[in-house]
């Protein structure tokens, strides 16, 4: 098994002219509420001053989903007073497309409403389960009061974006490798090696690479 070491250079708001590709914003999300993101991301969240976004199910939280354990309603409860936002993510994670538009908005409504009662705080981002919606559900979340709601895509979320169809990027463990990283890592490793050479060459002559 191989493990990503990820490269970064600054990470904000501010970009200076000529150095736009260095500079990235990283969104954090988090699907379903697995006991596992208050056990060993969070810890690592706060100590780097990050966040991130929870999105669980009330009809799953303190149960196994995949065979997997969730958050109960006791260690949500410490994720978002740690600072970390919690969304809704459906009553139990049904795909809302495949229910008549009745029974979505009830699901939504619900979720948001326990979610709320829960936590004493506002619930305002929501995530499609699996990452499916139509116009109809994506209505039932803006009528359920969100603000926003994430899909999948496969892809980055431009500026211009819907804001309740943000696109994101599913993160599985065949992404860590190397090799699947994109159609260009063979390039992006030839030039690496083609670099570390002349470096080499440059600190023989000169005594460094620059």
């Amino acid at each position: 098994m191989t493990t990503p070491i990820l490269m970064y250079h600054s990470i904000g708001e501010t970009v200076p002219p000529g150095f736009q590709r260095w500079v990235v914003r990283a969104v954090l999300t988090f699907d379903d509420g697995y006991a596992d993101f208050l056990s060993h991301a969070a810890p690592v969240l706060r100590d780097y001053g990050m966040t991130a976004t929870v999105f669980v199910c009330p009809g799953l939280l303190g149960r196994a989903f995949n065979e997997l354990p969730v958050l109960d309603w006791g260690a949500m409860a410490e994720a978002h007073a740690a600072g970390f936002e919690i969304g809704a993510h459906s009553m139990s994670h049904q795909a809302l497309d495949a229910l008549s538009p009745a029974h979505a908005l009830a699901d939504v409504l619900d979720c948001k409403r326990i979610l709320e009662d829960r936590l004493g705080a506002p619930v305002t981002s929501f995530a499609y389960p699996f990452g499916f919606f139509t116009k109809t559900t994506r209505q039932a979340v803006i009528a359920a009061g969100h603000t926003a709601a994430c899909a999948v895509g496969y892809a980055f979320s431009p500026d211009d974006d819907d804001v309740f169809s943000l696109r994101r990027m599913i993160i599985r463990e065949s992404d860590t490798c190397v090799d699947r990283l994109g159609p260009e890592a063979w390039l992006y490793r030839a030039r690496s090696r083609g670099w570390a050479l002349t470096r080499r060459f440059l600190t023989k002559v000169n005594g460094y690479a620059a």
